[in-house]
């Protein structure tokens, strides 16, 4: 999957000319929150990356139709109620919009996900579709990413961790120093 990836990065490199490099497409903005928000809640900074790629492409002013907002497109109420578990003063919605906050929020709310569910694929698909909604479907049965019955999220579970391989070895040196 990852020689697959590659390939289509560079026959898209070619179609536009060479003007986008791999590193213009995945970018590693905001890489000294991303280490020090993913070692302070035990995530992999790898995954952090792919995931803001995944939700907002790096833009930390992105708005979804469903009104998460910034770099991790965070809910304003999981916003809230994240910013008071983590002691966060003077937290109001637009605080989203700022990247040290958006990414300490998202950060912790990945890592408590992962604590209520048993892997990174259910976390992100909690991420994604809702800590009740992955809990009603392992009760249901469904216990494979590809028996997700909303194919949005099958798909952003796939894309994430696809945009993790290409993380790790795009930024090797970087994620370990």
């Amino acid at each position: 999957m990852l020689k697959r990836l590659f390939i289509l990065c560079l026959a898209g490199l070619i179609v536009w000319g060479g003007v986008k490099t791999i590193f213009d497409i995945f970018p590693a903005n905001y890489m000294e929150e991303i280490k020090e928000f993913s070692q302070k809640n035990g995530l992999e900074p790898s995954l952090v990356l792919a995931q803001i790629k995944a939700e907002s492409g790096f833009n930390h002013n992105a708005k979804s139709k469903k009104g998460a907002l910034g770099l991790m497109q965070v809910m304003p109420e999981t916003g809230t109620w994240c910013a008071k578990k983590l002691n966060i003063s003077d937290f109001e919605e637009n605080s989203l919009f700022i990247p040290k906050i958006n990414i300490e929020i998202g950060c912790w709310y990945l890592s408590y996900l992962l604590s209520k569910t048993d892997s990174i694929e259910w976390a992100l698909a909690s991420y994604n579709a809702g800590l009740s909604n992955v809990q009603k479907w392992k009760e249901s049965g469904i216990h494979t990413i590809e028996d997700i019955p909303f194919p949005e999220t099958k798909t952003y579970v796939k894309k994430v961790l696809g945009y993790k391989k290409i993380y790790e070895n795009l930024y090797k040196k970087e994620l370990k120093s």
